[in-house]
């Protein structure tokens, strides 16, 4: 976790759904458009620290602290702000949760999508409200990718169990598969040029022969 000193004291830099949500609130524009399509006013930045922060300082305060930085450390601050929002948001990650979110969540603004997620969350993975608010949606989102992969572990397993129970009743030559054991089942042989040379003196002979 990030921490910002501001007027001699450091405070964590985090955003979590409960702040995200928060913030989402009190813009004039979406989060998401935030994140993807405004471009983002000196305003908007510190309203972004602010919330960063849990409103560990009072608004003006910040304010104040905020103008009174140089431009490289004005840079540096942003850089590291925005760097840790898009972060937690979970910006750019690979997901394998294509069915646990609506298929209009394009359409849903980021509250609305994360109280969808916290439906299926609490109802499927077992985490509490608390836990959930107080998570990073990125957290959220790996949390539901391990559990999607879970479920298709899950899945493969009871199949190769069915298969298991249905070849051994119906055949003494069938051979369990083992879940557990990982195979190369590569078609690709590879051949050596004494064996390759072989093969084809074999061919040839056939041909003359014949």
């Amino acid at each position: 976790m990030q921490n910002i000193l501001i007027n001699d004291t450091h405070y964590p830099l985090r955003f979590t759904i409960r702040t995200l949500m928060e913030l989402d609130s009190d813009l004039v524009v979406s989060l998401n458009d935030l994140l993807f399509k405004v471009d983002i006013t000196t305003e908007l930045q510190i309203l972004i620290l602010y919330y960063g922060i849990d409103k560990k300082v009072e608004l003006e305060e910040l304010i104040k602290w905020y103008a009174s930085l140089s431009p490289q450390e004005l840079n540096k601050l942003n850089v590291l702000v925005n760097g840790t929002l898009l972060e937690s948001v979970g910006v750019g990650r690979e997901t394998t949760d294509s069915n646990i979110t609506n298929e209009d969540s394009k359409e849903q603004t980021f509250t609305e999508s994360m109280e969808d997620l916290l439906c299926y969350v609490v109802t499927n993975i077992g985490i509490s409200m608390t836990e959930f608010y107080n998570s990073t949606p990125n957290l959220i989102y790996k949390l539901c990718d391990a559990y999607m992969k879970k479920l298709e572990a899950d899945f493969n397993l009871n199949t190769n169990a069915f298969i298991n129970a249905w070849g051994l009743t119906h055949s003494k030559k069938f051979k369990p598969i083992n879940p557990f054991k990982h195979e190369n089942n590569s078609t690709t042989k590879v051949v050596d040029l004494d064996k390759k040379q072989e093969e084809l003196d074999y061919l040839f002979n056939l041909g003359v022969s014949s």
